[in-house]
Formats: structure tokens, C-alpha cells, sequence
């Protein structure tokens, strides 16, 4: 409209050797490609640390207060455990100081 050039179609087609010339893609391109690359790079290392319970992992508040608590299970039962373990070597030693008399001789 008001304009004295004829419409015209410009192909803006491009082959797979246009990555090959030596302008490629442009400089705008490859900082796109690899700006790509770098957040799937980073997502792939929160989903690790995620899942190994590290410290940038979503939901790791609530994980790391489980781990507590199951933490704190453990080493209450091991304290029972252990106490119970010197009870019996307690009663063992003292059974062994029970002289030993046979039934025969009373």
C-alpha cells in the first residue's frame, strides 16, 4: 500500500549447508544453542542433586527433616539395643560366678 515496489515472494529457505558455511548461524545463534545447552545442563544437575538428597533439591527442607527424624529412630535403638546387649553380658557374668556344685553332693 503506497509503496512503488511490486509484491514480491522471497524464499527464505534455508539447507542444512547453511550450518556448514562459515557465517553459520551468526553469533546470535550459537549464543542460543548454547545458552540451551547450559539450562539443560543445569536442570540435569538440580534433578541429580534432587534426587540424592542434595542441598539444591526441590522439597529438601521436608527430605532433610525425614532423614532427622529417621536419623534420630536409629540411634534411639541403637542406644536400647546397646543397653540391652550390657544387660545380658551383665547377667552372664554374673552367672558365671555361680560356682559350679554338683547335684549328687548336697
Amino acid at each position: 500500500l503506497g509503496s512503488e515496489d511490486p509484491p514480491a515472494f522471497h524464499c527464505t529457505y534455508r539447507s542444512a549447508a547453511w550450518l556448514m558455511e562459515g557465517d553459520g548461524m551468526g553469533i546470535g545463534g550459537e549464543l542460543t544453542v548454547l545458552a540451551l545447552f547450559t539450562l539443560l545442563f543445569i536442570l540435569c544437575l538440580l534433578k541429580q542433586s534432587a534426587q540424592q538428597g542434595g542441598r539444591f533439591g526441590f522439597g529438601n527442607r521436608a527430605m532433610s527433616a525425614a532423614r532427622r527424624e529417621a536419623q534420630q529412630a536409629l540411634t534411639e535403638r541403637r542406644a536400647q539395643r546397646s543397653a540391652a546387649r550390657a544387660r545380658v553380658n551383665e547377667l552372664r557374668d554374673q552367672i558365671a560366678q555361680i560356682p559350679m556344685v554338683p547335684l549328687g553332693n548336697r
